[in-house]
């Protein structure tokens, strides 16, 4: 069962049978839905309503790797949190920033142990430059 105010939000691709998020995402790119008074994941929701209780030490692993996927018939599998983070976490092959800009070479810089686009974190520091400036001349 998908309550028709998820349901209007996922995009079925048929090449990989994801369901894919297409409304708000958290910071690490999960589906992200306003639920019973806070701000719950997608799949964590669809998985308890659908198929029972699961443990705040059990994640939810995405098995065709895409974080916006939500289908909890054939995509995601309970794993403890440990193991998820020694097994999974570790082969994070991430490439490409939200935009799509190539992180590699001068475009890539690590800050808190994350790969952060420097195009992207230039732009929003001009923005926020751009912002102050505005609001000091005002």
């Amino acid at each position: 069962m998908i309550p028709d105010r998820i349901k209007n939000y996922i995009q079925e691709d048929l090449s990989t049978d994801c369901w894919n998020w297409t409304s708000a995402l958290d910071e690490e790119g999960y589906a992200l839905v306003w639920w019973e008074g806070g701000s719950k994941r997608v799949s964590r929701l669809l998985w308890k309503l659908n198929k029972g209780f699961i443990s705040s030490r059990t994640e939810l692993h995405h098995k065709c790797e895409n974080r916006k996927c939500v289908n909890f018939e054939d995509h995601l599998e309970p794993v403890p949190k440990r193991q998820h983070i020694k097994s999974f976490h570790k082969k994070e092959k991430k490439t490409h920033c939200k935009k799509g800009h190539k992180l590699l070479g001068d475009n890539l810089v690590f800050y808190n142990g994350k790969k952060v686009c420097v195009t992207c974190n230039r732009a929003r520091a001009n923005k926020y430059y751009l912002r102050k400036k505005l609001a000091i001349i005002q």
